[in-house]
């Protein structure tokens, strides 16, 4: 009986990860980087529906936190945040703007700026809602 008790409480908390949906905020701090990465790459869940991704000093990791999401035909599909980071960077030095808006899939991603250092890092919340 113990057994099967250490089995239940070791695999409950996989199960309840397996299935988590794309959280509604992940904010993103890029820091030191190098040209090819980061050399520390640190993703948290920071509640039940919010999430942390920090990257820091130069390395060859790619900042990314990848979310896995079932799409309405039933695919599941991959939501790389990497490039959308410099993407909001590159479009605050051109238009000002410390927010843009994204559709991957069903998916609607809102980003606000709250930091910028400079060479494309920075921190960003992303906003993320199912349309």
């Amino acid at each position: 009986m113990k057994y099967f008790l250490y089995l239940f409480l070791f695999f409950t908390p996989l199960f309840s990860y397996a299935d988590a949906k794309v959280p509604s905020l992940i904010t993103t701090n890029k820091n030191a980087g190098g040209p090819n990465g980061y050399d520390k790459v640190c993703q948290t869940w920071t509640g039940d529906d919010t999430g942390t991704l920090d990257c820091m000093l130069p390395g060859v990791i790619q900042c990314a936190w990848v979310v896995l999401f079932e799409t309405s035909n039933g695919t599941t599909e991959v939501i790389d945040f990497s490039p959308l980071f410099d993407d909001v960077i590159e479009n605050y030095l051109s238009s000002g703007s410390l927010s843009k808006t994204f559709q991957v899939g069903n998916l609607r991603i809102q980003s606000e700026i709250q930091d910028y250092y400079g060479n494309l890092e920075g921190v960003i919340r992303f906003y993320v809602y199912e349309v």
